[in-house]
């Protein structure tokens, strides 16, 4: 065994973790490698009696681990303590074993190995199933739900207003500072996006107008001095991820309609396409960095393609241009057929 093979999988990952740091990487980013691979070393410590090392690190144990994942209880993300009857889902362990390959390209892209020892182990398939977004009728009902007039109400209203006027996500919303929203251009810069981009994206003018209000009426005072967050919690804080998803999972019990936050930019993705906005355009607006993306926004609008077909059925408008242009003959008085 080499000095490198017998380094163990915790040190490395811990190396490979602080080199993101280095290079960059968001926190949110981060944590989620660091999560994947330590749920990952956890199992792997668990198939023998010592700390595995890189020497252990190949495919067919990644290729066992898969297996596991394959039958592992999916635990709620509610706080509750038993787990779930579910298991994890494809799109999750898809995740769990993409991390491992990246993890495995900086190993030998760092010389601690000497080629790719997961390169034969491939990314689990995963069937696209439909996001749904939310219908008019149930935008209705969430913002009919709430009290403009009410300090409380307001700024959800205005902060669940923004997120499906902008299709913003929720980590870019709670990033957002005073400066980065211009109410009068109705424009705001979004400058902590994921890859570490920023783009310029507008809004419209009801958004513009309740944005106003929580800003004039309700914004609390700060807690912590010089901060600048655009939404903040009622006790003055920033808010966070957690406490937007929290919220929606109270609505989402107050009046019946499952609410996330992430529905809200399919939402806005979807309605986009449908009033004809090109994808290039709804691409720079989403901030995504590869197009094809979008392609499930698509299957998402896929109502109002059927429609456009049902309207322009070549078969349809053939019929009624020969019908159109058949010159109709006489009938004969006595028969029992129609000639056309």
């Amino acid at each position: 065994m080499s000095k490198a093979e017998s380094i163990t999988l915790e040190l490395l990952i811990q190396t490979y973790v602080d080199e993101l740091k280095v290079r960059g990487y968001k926190p949110k980013t981060i944590n989620g490698y660091r999560k994947n691979l330590k749920t990952f070393l956890t199992w792997a410590t668990q198939q023998g009696s010592i700390a595995p090392t890189l020497a252990q690190f190949d495919a067919e144990l990644v290729k066992a681990y898969i297996r596991y994942l394959h039958d592992k209880p999916c635990w709620s993300q509610m706080g509750y303590e038993k787990p779930s009857t579910r298991v994890v889902s494809a799109g999750g362990i898809r995740d769990y074993v993409r991390d491992l390959k990246t993890f495995a390209s900086w190993l030998y892209q760092e010389h601690y190995t000497s080629e790719q020892v997961l390169a034969s182990v491939r990314l689990p398939k995963v069937d696209e199933t439909p996001i749904v977004p939310f219908t008019d009728e149930e935008l209705d009902t969430i913002f009919g739900s709430l009290d403009p007039t009410d300090a409380f109400d307001l700024r959800d209203y205005a902060l669940l207003h923004t997120l499906w006027d902008t299709g913003m996500r929720v980590g870019e919303l709670v990033a957002l500072t005073l400066e980065d929203v211009d109410l009068r251009a109705c424009q705001i810069r979004i400058q902590h996006a994921k890859f570490g981009k920023w783009r310029d994206i507008g809004f419209g003018r009801e958004t513009q107008k309740y944005l106003t209000r929580y800003l004039t009426l309700c914004r609390p005072q700060v807690a912590i001095e010089g901060t600048q967050q655009l939404f903040l919690s009622f006790d003055g804080y920033p808010m966070n991820e957690g406490a937007v998803q929290k919220m929606c999972r109270r609505q989402s019990k107050r009046i019946g309609i499952h609410i996330h936050a992430h529905r809200f930019r399919h939402t806005f993705a979807v309605q986009m396409l449908k009033a004809g906005t090109d994808l290039r355009t709804l691409q720079r607006l989403m901030g995504h960095a590869d197009i094809r993306i979008l392609t499930r926004y698509l299957n998402l609008a896929s109502d109002d393609v059927i429609k456009a077909h049902q309207t322009n059925s070549p078969a349809d408008r053939h019929q009624q241009l020969r019908l159109a242009t058949t010159r109709r003959l006489p009938v004969r008085r006595g028969s029992h057929s129609i000639i056309s």
